[in-house]
């Protein structure tokens, strides 16, 4: 079957899904459904434009959600997206790897394609998820005078959980260093 193309059965699926969207308010379920299905119509090879047309959205929302999924991967198939995202990428920069390699590409020429590259890898980057920020969990606490014993406690605590993964991981935190 032709990438963008479906069977009787799938179109069926397709008008069904359709009809009960509709009948949901705005809501995460309707985007999570949503979501899953723009990601199934894509790795079927559709575009974006038109995955979002079959289930009636905007392709900015369209790309939303499965930006969203990803972000959020609360689908099976993002990591088939990425692989397939990440195959794309592979193949633009082998692309571009021959006129940033030619003798015979212009220098403006191999300029612009080292630009694309690094447009590419970002992309791949962005695909994949390297460069989401870092997240962190922060314990707040109000500190009062009388915290002291507490607070050398937790310090005693950080170093003992360091230590266990220092330990698991092969190495030993000797008084600030490594070994």
């Amino acid at each position: 079957m032709a990438a963008g193309t479906m069977n009787a059965e799938q179109a069926a699926d397709l008008v069904r899904l359709r009809a009960y969207l509709a009948t949901l308010p705005d809501s995460e379920a309707k985007r999570e459904i949503e979501s899953e299905y723009v990601l199934k119509l894509i790795l079927r090879g559709w575009s974006y434009r038109a995955a979002a047309s079959a289930l009636s959205l905007s392709t900015t929302t369209a790309h939303r959600r499965v930006q969203a999924a990803l972000a959020a991967r609360t689908s099976p198939l993002v990591d088939r997206y990425r692989e397939l995202a990440n195959a794309r990428c592979d193949e633009m920069v082998k692309v571009l790897g021959v006129v940033i390699d030619s003798g015979e590409a212009s220098h403006a020429d191999r300029i612009a394609a080292v630009r694309a590259w690094v447009a590419v890898e970002a992309r791949r980057a962005a695909a994949l998820g390297s460069d989401a920020p870092v997240r962190a969990d922060l314990n707040v606490r109000n500190l009062t005078e009388d915290t002291e014993s507490e607070l050398q406690a937790m310090i005693d605590a950080a170093k003992a959980e360091i230590r266990r993964e220092q330990a698991a991981a092969g190495h030993a935190l000797i008084e600030g260093g490594s070994r």
